[in-house]
């Protein structure tokens, strides 16, 4: 390669080219690769090693974000090589906590944990204090689609704490909608709704249409929990439309759900069904398997509210199907779920040996799973608790010294109107004696 192409108007153009794709990443990630590969394709021509792995390092976010994983991870393998060679830690923690985000969306639970903690371990190393904040925050995703809701909050108040020190809003808002989704999977609903409109306020003043996307589709979702099948509708089908636009697949396949959802709960069972269809088609496509096995799961739900004995064997096969991409993916929320399918199941079809079997595994997971959950709640109620107590503890040290300076004030008064009646007592008392005085001598 001819040194000469590698000139400083190049670089700069490269990492100016860079900078703007990394800032818009989230909000505009259509942009944000577009700028990307021009950035890779130049220090590519040109020779500019950093500017070649920051280029692959957001085409591969952006990659992620249209659902292309594949492409995505060999882009990032690319760029790790690269940041490896430059020994550029900052870069390779962005790598890794990519990697987490591709394992997580493939349903490897474990893998993605491993990949982000040493996002995490590189970005605290470096100081890389931004990069610490969507670390904690993508921890917590992770720990929340394994249930594990202590270790999710735990990690998501985390990102919260600095995102607000660092003045990193869209991070905010991101850890308020996955609080809000850990509410909705408790079923405290209306907590729920207050943090998704937290969060949406929060993004749609960040210009963050992916993310205001996913606050409407879970706004549907609550009020569809709520019973207004009205703004269930609306707001799932607005979460839809801005998904079309900007590509986002698995947002796509999640709003189709919920529209699903909301017209079965409208008895519309031919409606239900096509967008069900719809989102398992897309979500296939796109390689989400705990995704797939939640369609499926639903799918089942249907023919139990519609059943038909000629459908019995499609209905076991896909709850089996659906089991073994749960235990495959270690999924424990959603294996505790595909028990109690199979136990609603197999009742409809009267083996009650059976029902009364997946039964005990369901009640046996749900125990493990939500010990975490409940411990946390307790603790956050010691914790409101506690603040309420400290404020009321505040108040009545405040009132106290408040009632004793009156009181002060008070005794104060009293003692100068005592001295006061003292004096005219005494003065009267004189008088008294010296009139008595002078009855004696008149005497």
């Amino acid at each position: 390669m001819d040194s000469a192409l590698l000139s400083q108007p190049s670089i700069d153009k490269i990492d100016q080219l860079n900078q703007q794709a990394w800032d818009i990443r989230i909000i505009d990630s259509n942009k944000a690769h577009e700028l990307s590969m021009e950035a890779f394709q130049l220090s590519k021509a040109t020779g500019y090693a950093k500017g070649e792995a920051e280029g692959l390092r957001t085409l591969g976010f952006c990659l992620i974000r249209l659902s292309k994983h594949d492409e995505a991870y060999a882009r990032l393998n690319e760029a790790l090589a690269i940041f490896e060679s430059l020994d550029d830690l900052k870069g390779k923690a962005t790598v890794f906590q990519y990697f987490g985000i591709i394992q997580r969306t493939r349903g490897d639970f474990a893998a993605s944990l491993e990949s982000i903690f040493q996002a995490l371990a590189l970005s605290k190393q470096t100081g890389f204090t931004e990069h610490e904040s969507t670390n904690y925050y993508q921890l917590g995703v992770t720990y929340w689609h394994l249930g594990n809701f202590e270790k999710a909050l735990d990690n998501l108040f985390k990102s919260l704490e600095i995102s607000r020190s660092i003045d990193f809003s869209l991070m905010v808002g991101y850890a308020i909608n996955v609080i809000g989704s850990i509410y909705f999977g408790t079923g405290d609903y209306a907590k729920a709704l207050e943090y998704y409109q937290q969060g949406l306020t929060i993004r749609r003043q960040s210009g963050d249409k992916w993310g205001e996307a996913g606050s409407l589709d879970n706004i549907g979702s609550t009020y569809l929990k709520l019973g207004d099948w009205k703004q269930a509708i609306d707001f799932c089908k607005q979460s839809l439309a801005i998904n079309q636009s900007t590509g986002d697949k698995k947002g796509q396949a999640n709003a189709l759900l919920h529209l699903a959802e909301v017209y079965t709960q409208a008895n519309d069972k031919e409606q239900a069904a096509d967008f069900c269809q719809k989102s398992l088609q897309i979500r296939r496509g796109i390689g989400d398997k705990k995704g797939e096995a939640e369609i499926l799961l639903f799918l089942a739900e249907l023919q139990r509210a519609h059943f038909k004995e000629e459908e019995k064997e499609s209905l076991f096969e896909g709850l089996f199907k659906a089991m073994k991409i749960a235990e495959d993916i270690k999924a424990i929320d959603l294996l505790a779920k595909m028990h109690g399918a199979l136990y609603e199941s197999y009742k409809l079809c009267e083996n009650h040996a059976e029902a009364l079997k997946h039964l005990e595994f369901q009640i046996n997971i749900e125990k493990e799973l939500h010990k975490d959950a409940i411990n946390q709640k307790v603790l956050n109620l010691e914790i409101t608790h506690r603040a309420e107590e400290a404020k009321k503890e505040a108040e009545i040290f405040r009132l106290r010294n408040v009632e004793l300076a009156g009181l002060y004030e008070e005794s104060k008064k009293q003692k100068e109107e005592i001295e006061q009646q003292k004096k005219i007592a005494e003065n009267s008392l004189t008088e008294l004696k010296a009139a008595q005085q002078q009855l004696i001598q008149s005497e």
